[in-house]
Protein backbone atom coordinates (compact mmCIF):
# COMPACT_ATOMS: atom_id res chain seq x y z
CA UNK A 1 0.00 0.00 0.00
CA UNK A 2 1.22 3.50 -0.85
CA UNK A 3 -0.05 6.89 0.28
CA UNK A 4 0.55 9.99 -1.80
CA UNK A 5 0.02 13.55 -0.67
CA UNK A 6 0.03 16.48 -3.04
CA UNK A 7 0.25 20.08 -1.86
CA UNK A 8 -1.10 22.55 -4.42
CA UNK A 9 -0.40 26.23 -3.75
CA UNK A 10 -2.64 28.62 -5.67
CA UNK A 11 -2.78 32.32 -6.50
CA UNK A 12 -6.33 33.61 -7.03
CA UNK A 13 -5.84 37.00 -8.68
CA UNK A 14 -9.56 37.64 -9.15
CA UNK A 15 -10.42 37.30 -5.46
CA UNK A 16 -11.09 40.58 -3.69
CA UNK A 17 -12.27 39.00 -0.42
CA UNK A 18 -11.99 35.85 1.63
CA UNK A 19 -15.52 34.92 0.54
CA UNK A 20 -14.55 35.03 -3.15
CA UNK A 21 -11.36 33.07 -2.45
CA UNK A 22 -13.24 30.37 -0.52
CA UNK A 23 -15.71 29.96 -3.39
CA UNK A 24 -12.83 29.26 -5.78
CA UNK A 25 -11.04 26.95 -3.32
CA UNK A 26 -14.18 25.04 -2.38
CA UNK A 27 -15.21 24.61 -6.01
CA UNK A 28 -11.79 23.30 -7.04
CA UNK A 29 -11.56 21.00 -4.00
CA UNK A 30 -15.00 19.52 -4.72
CA UNK A 31 -14.24 18.99 -8.41
CA UNK A 32 -10.91 17.30 -7.63
CA UNK A 33 -12.50 15.10 -4.96
CA UNK A 34 -15.38 13.96 -7.17
CA UNK A 35 -13.38 13.51 -10.35
CA UNK A 36 -10.44 11.60 -8.86
CA UNK A 37 -12.04 10.02 -5.77
CA UNK A 38 -9.43 11.47 -3.39
CA UNK A 39 -9.49 13.37 -0.10
CA UNK A 40 -9.01 17.13 -0.41
CA UNK A 41 -8.74 19.88 2.20
CA UNK A 42 -7.71 23.54 2.30
CA UNK A 43 -4.67 23.40 4.57
CA UNK A 44 -2.85 26.72 4.55
CA UNK A 45 -3.20 30.47 3.95
CA UNK A 46 -6.81 30.61 5.18
CA UNK A 47 -6.42 34.27 6.14
CA UNK A 48 -5.06 35.48 2.77
CA UNK A 49 -7.64 36.25 0.10
CA UNK A 50 -5.48 35.74 -3.00
CA UNK A 51 -3.50 32.69 -1.90
CA UNK A 52 -4.55 29.22 -0.89
CA UNK A 53 -3.25 25.71 -0.48
CA UNK A 54 -5.07 22.46 -1.13
CA UNK A 55 -3.73 19.16 0.14
CA UNK A 56 -4.79 16.00 -1.66
CA UNK A 57 -4.37 12.44 -0.37
CA UNK A 58 -4.62 9.24 -2.41
CA UNK A 59 -4.05 5.60 -1.42
CA UNK A 60 -3.31 2.79 -3.86
CA UNK A 61 -1.62 -0.57 -4.11
CA UNK A 62 1.37 0.79 -6.08
CA UNK A 63 3.47 3.93 -5.98
CA UNK A 64 3.22 4.22 -9.76
CA UNK A 65 -0.59 4.42 -9.54
CA UNK A 66 -0.41 7.07 -6.81
CA UNK A 67 2.09 9.14 -8.84
CA UNK A 68 -0.12 8.89 -11.94
CA UNK A 69 -3.24 10.10 -10.11
CA UNK A 70 -1.44 12.96 -8.36
CA UNK A 71 0.06 14.13 -11.67
CA UNK A 72 -3.40 14.10 -13.27
CA UNK A 73 -4.67 16.20 -10.36
CA UNK A 74 -1.79 18.67 -10.81
CA UNK A 75 -2.58 18.94 -14.54
CA UNK A 76 -6.29 19.39 -13.80
CA UNK A 77 -5.51 22.14 -11.25
CA UNK A 78 -3.29 24.00 -13.72
CA UNK A 79 -6.08 23.93 -16.31
CA UNK A 80 -8.43 25.65 -13.84
CA UNK A 81 -9.16 29.15 -15.18
CA UNK A 82 -9.96 30.64 -11.74
CA UNK A 83 -6.54 30.14 -10.11
CA UNK A 84 -2.88 29.89 -11.02
CA UNK A 85 -0.82 27.04 -9.59
CA UNK A 86 2.26 28.53 -7.93
CA UNK A 87 3.76 25.27 -6.71
CA UNK A 88 2.77 21.63 -6.61
CA UNK A 89 4.71 19.11 -4.53
CA UNK A 90 4.20 15.39 -3.96
CA UNK A 91 5.18 13.19 -1.03
CA UNK A 92 4.91 9.41 -0.85
CA UNK A 93 4.62 7.11 2.12
CA UNK A 94 4.67 3.33 2.39
CA UNK A 95 3.28 2.30 5.80
CA UNK A 96 4.53 -1.25 5.36
CA UNK A 97 8.15 -0.07 5.10
CA UNK A 98 8.13 3.31 6.83
CA UNK A 99 6.89 1.95 10.20
CA UNK A 100 8.95 -0.36 12.32
CA UNK A 101 7.12 -3.04 14.31
CA UNK A 102 7.04 -2.03 17.95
Amino acid sequence: MFVGVSRIELHISGAASLKEKRQVMKSLAQRIGHRFNVSVAETDHQDLYQRGTLSVAHVSISQHEVEKVLQKIADFSEANANAEVIRCTHSFFNPDKDFLDE
